[in-house]
């Protein structure tokens, strides 16, 4: 799609030399361009059948031209319906009213949220509106998987914050000293308005109560760029909503202001010489949910802590840079009730782009290879500590499919040359991690010195898949520019990073765990479902690691004591539930250690909220697309229709026998 006559042009010279046939949508008329107003249905079919026609003379391609035009030729085109929803001509419920009409709706009418000029706008109304379509695309999306096992599904909800550098919290007086000095005092009221802004529409004073304002090109300047800003963020939403169809709850951006919590919690985790730092850590990450629980309007709580649909572990997406993973809901925080992934905000050209992709289908047989790029002193304690216990574990496995190959790097140059020849899906970094609190950088330790990653952009490529055993890759209290994103500009689709500082014992067996996984899980699941996520590996991993982690903490802090035939009776009874994800496993745990300490179990879950609310596993995230990182074992046409057919079953057509309905 091109808007510029220049850009237009090198777009056609390209398209000449591209012997594919590609589709040139313009708002500028030429040969070859189709009209950005013509661009519909119809148009982009005659252009798919056009690909499939070029892609058919290449014998590789065979099976995949085929297949779809089979998918094709199964159902006609749809037209869309009229759905009573009102569109509401704001950025905060776009994204849902796109994705209704991806799939097929028409909102025929509108009621407009606000006006441009507004006095005393009540917050509450956005919040239902936003509900509103959130509700209408959770109802859609639940009738169109109301036959389908839910084994893919993406996402219940989208938590959504829009989000500034953070840095501007701290410094953002400090920049206002390049501004002229009669316009400093006016351009501070208004920055502080942005930075804490609470609610959904900007109330920019500019007066200072004098007369005396901010001339009125500068006043248009703010508002026109918050506005561009605020119509980027919407965007990227809409790429998620429309291809996923997921309802978003853009929570309000007062939760921004947790931010000084949040700092307390990463400072206390990293001064772990203090005493009592297990006690202390569990209650500031208590505490931090608990204030962005009270900063959360109660309809959002509502539809967060609904009861699972069929009793089943759903996906959650967050898209914010405020750790919605610790907000507690129905007895445990939303990074171990959900499978939760996020997406940073910022760096806005990089959010747009991860959430602008499409699935990647990986074969299960690309992980049969995982390399390791290990960077540690020769006289280093926790040097080996990680291969140590994937040997181990690896002592314990028949089958042995799955290798952990260990290479040692000293450099950029030695990370760019392991990566070289290297085809599996998967990539661990184990080494140290660097962090400095007063710039907010981090970094990989790399022979012994900080090596940002970002610089290995134009050396290498990474796999879709990459994880991070190392301290601070995505600093809770950092800046964007982290390690775990950097990941992303190398290429990859799914990162793990980390919070804090991690244990290095937790940490290697937590990668040992890992080898189960790849070697056990992986096959087992797909012998029954045809298609698995990474976003669910990982995260049944984590909670796996969390039970294990309980048990320890209890038994170290509160004085509950559990035999070793106790303690695997438990984590086997746990991981089963969370295997066949069952969303009781957590009610599972608090009830089988009551038993075993004969305590209560509202004594269980106290003792857990005073000691366990920050375990390890706790301190890992899932960031990007790993909900659209697909683990397959057969080719993808086979893969693809034994996951589909329960779709191609239902019976589609309205009442009258037409097939206009948008499924």
């Amino acid at each position: 799609m091109t808007t510029r006559p220049e850009v237009a042009v090198a777009v056609d010279e390209l398209r000449a030399r591209i012997p594919t046939p590609v589709l040139h949508a313009s708002t500028i008329s030429g040969r070859g361009r189709t009209s950005l107003v013509a661009l519909d249905a119809q148009v982009i079919e005659r252009y798919v059948r056009e690909v499939l026609d070029s892609l058919a003379r290449k014998v590789e391609w065979s099976s995949f031209v085929r297949y779809v035009r089979q998918e094709l030729n199964r159902a006609p085109l749809r037209t869309a319906r009229k759905h009573p929803l009102r569109s509401g001509l704001h950025n905060v419920v776009a994204p849902n009213e796109a994705a209704l009409e991806a799939f097929g709706w028409k909102l025929v009418g509108s009621n407009r949220i606000s006006l441009p000029i507004m006095i005393n706008p009540n917050p509450q109304k956005y919040v239902d509106r936003i509900c509103q379509s959130a509700d209408a695309v959770a109802a859609e999306r639940a009738r169109l998987l109301d036959h389908v096992t839910p084994d893919i599904h993406d996402h219940r909800l989208a938590l959504v914050v829009p989000s500034i550098f953070w840095g501007l919290y701290g410094s953002w007086k400090e920049k206002l000293g390049r501004a002229p000095a009669d316009l400093r005092p006016h351009l501070k009221k208004a920055l502080r308005q942005i930075v804490h802004a609470s609610t959904y529409f900007d109330d920019l004073h500019l007066s200072d109560g004098s007369g005396a304002q901010v001339p009125e090109p500068v006043q248009r300047l703010l508002l026109h760029e918050r506005a561009k800003d605020m119509k980027s963020f919407t965007a990227t939403l809409t790429a998620v909503s429309a291809t996923t169809m997921t309802p978003m709850l853009r929570l309000e951006p007062k939760l921004n202001a947790v931010r000084s919590k949040v700092n307390d919690l990463a400072h206390c985790v990293r001064v772990s010489a203090q005493p009592r730092v297990a006690w202390k850590s569990s209650r500031l990450a208590k505490e931090l949910g608990s204030l962005m629980r009270e900063r959360i309007n109660p309809a959002f709580l509502e539809r967060i802590d609904a009861v699972e649909s069929a009793g089943r572990i759903e996906g959650l997406k967050l898209i914010c840079d405020v750790p919605l993973e610790f907000l507690p809901s129905r007895g445990m925080q939303l990074g171990m009730r959900f499978d939760c992934s996020r997406v940073s905000p910022l760096p806005g050209n990089l959010s747009h782009q991860i959430c602008s992709q499409p699935p990647a289908f990986v074969p299960v047989k690309a992980f049969d290879q995982v390399l390791v790029l290990r960077s540690f002193g020769a006289n280093d304690p926790i040097r080996r500590l990680f291969e140590g216990a994937v040997h181990i574990v690896a002592e314990g496995i028949e089958t042995n499919r799955v290798t952990f190959n260990f290479v040692d790097v000293e450099s950029a140059d030695e990370i760019a040359a392991a990566l070289k020849n290297y085809q599996g899906a998967l990539l661990i970094f184990d080494c140290h991690g660097t962090y400095e609190e007063s710039s907010g950088l981090a970094a990989l330790v790399i022979g012994g010195k900080p090596l940002n990653i970002w610089e290995l952009k134009k050396q290498c490529e990474v796999p879709p898949i990459v994880m991070f055993s190392a301290c601070d890759t995505q600093p809770m209290d950092g800046s964007h520019a982290s390690v775990a994103t950097g990941a992303f500009v190398l290429g990859a689709r799914a990162v793990l990073g980390t919070y804090f500082p991690i244990s290095a014992r937790k940490a290697a067996l937590f990668n040992a765990r890992m080898l189960w996984r790849l070697e056990a899980y992986i096959p087992a699941a797909l012998q029954t479902r045809k298609m698995l996520t990474w976003r669910e590996v990982v995260a049944g991993m984590l909670r796996m690691s969390y039970v294990t982690e309980v048990l320890e903490l209890l038994e170290a802090h509160a004085d509950l004591h559990f035999g070793r035939e106790e303690v695997e009776s438990i984590q086997l009874a746990t991981t089963t539930l969370i295997s066949a994800r069952d969303a009781g496993w957590h009610s599972l745990l608090v009830t089988r250690i009551a038993e075993t300490a004969k305590v209560t179990e509202d004594r269980v879950r106290e003792l857990m909220e005073r000691w366990c609310s920050l375990t390890d596993a706790m301190k890992y995230v899932q960031l990007g697309n790993p909900e659209r990182v697909i683990i397959i074992d057969a080719p993808f046409e086979e893969a693809w229709e034994a996951a589909s057919d329960e779709v191609h079953g239902l019976d589609l057509r309205n009442g009258d026998g037409s097939l206009d309905h948008p499924a």
